[in-house]
């Protein structure tokens, strides 16, 4: 855990791999839509990706929605959420990782963050909150909105691991870039976050 520790902060001090480790995973059609600008009414939102090292694995817990949610139905995502008031992108992502996951704040050491991404469909401009802590034993989901938690292996999701899946946008079914893992497809602007932190993570066994 040091080592990892010790490799992002030094990581984190360097040009993030940005807009164009991201752009690898956009969904068709939209455009580079997701660099932004926001516009000034965009919902200021904030997510988790939490570093796991164990026995060797790095890995990142994901969240599966629902299938009975009226938004984002089944989706893999990051825990996260809006920004209450005068909370800070970092407390925003640390307290919703805690109510969707039951990951207590002290379990989590924030080191940074990666490149936010303005997800236009929503309206939300989102900033990934780079933390690492150790797993916990189990997760404690909210069951109003999670069907379960999903660790995310990062040898997984590289480059080399594009696959796609075909999904409804705009009243057309595309078919867009994603990540395969357990049975879950993983596309969108999470995707688009996984790809930078993968990137980010890429010379880290070298």
């Amino acid at each position: 855990m040091e080592e990892l520790k010790e490799y992002l902060r030094n990581r984190l001090n360097k040009s993030l791999p940005g807009a164009k480790a991201q752009m690898a995973l956009e969904p068709a059609m939209s455009y580079g839509r997701h660099r932004g600008p926001a516009p000034g009414y965009a919902r200021r939102a904030s997510v988790m990706l939490l570093l796991h090292a164990d026995d060797g694995e790095i890995t990142v817990p994901m969240v599966k929605r629902r299938d009975d949610l009226a938004f984002h139905p089944g989706e893999m995502a990051f825990p996260g959420g809006g920004l209450e008031r005068d909370e800070s992108w970092t407390q925003a992502a640390v307290r919703e990782c805690f109510e969707e996951t039951g990951i207590r704040p002290e379990q989590i050491e924030v080191l940074g963050m990666l490149t936010p991404l303005y997800v236009f469909g929503s309206v939300n401009l989102v900033m990934p909150v780079l933390g690492v802590g150790k797993r916990p034993p189990s997760y404690k989901i909210d069951e109003a909105e999670i069907d379960r938690v999903i660790d995310v292996p990062l040898e997984v999701v590289g480059t080399g691991r594009v696959g796609t899946t075909v999904r409804h946008l705009a009243g057309v079914f595309r078919k867009v870039p994603c990540f395969h893992v357990e049975n879950a497809e993983i596309w969108g602007a999470s995707a688009m976050m996984l790809a930078e932190l993968s990137a980010l993570m890429s010379d880290f066994s070298r």
